[in-house]
């Protein structure tokens, strides 16, 4: 009879030294490597079914962080992380200003002008 043994490895610093270490809840494998002392899991069952389109449009429409992790029932943390990668691949608004202003177009404000504070302290256009 043949049996097949699948050596781990630590994910982090990739050494062979490690021994189990008890289980997450979601029932995966932790392990404990003895060089970098690190307690990572090997492999991960849970995985996010969630629409990542929707995640952004919701909150888009100004739903607040905690508002779209309740809709979706995914962490805090997990929408701000999905937010944060979105807004890396961004375009950058300097590159844009500067090429509306090479072809003379126009760029239009939201508000008017701004405060800070109190209405004495009043900045741009009155």
């Amino acid at each position: 009879m043949l049996t097949v043994t699948k050596i781990e490895k630590c994910p982090n610093c990739g050494c062979r030294d490690i021994v189990k270490n008890g289980f997450t809840a979601y029932k995966n494998q932790r392990i404990k490597c003895k060089v970098c002392h690190k307690s990572p899991v090997l492999h991960r069952k849970k995985t996010f079914n969630y629409d990542r389109d929707c995640l952004i449009r919701s909150f888009l429409e100004r739903l607040s962080l905690c508002g779209v992790s309740r809709v979706f029932a995914i962490s805090y943390y997990r929408v701000y992380y999905e937010l944060n990668l979105t807004c890396l691949f961004l375009p950058n608004f300097k590159s844009q200003v500067a090429d509306c202003e090479g072809n003379r177009e126009i760029i239009e404000f939201d508000e008017l002008c701004g405060f800070c504070g109190k209405k004495a302290n009043r900045s741009g256009v009155p």
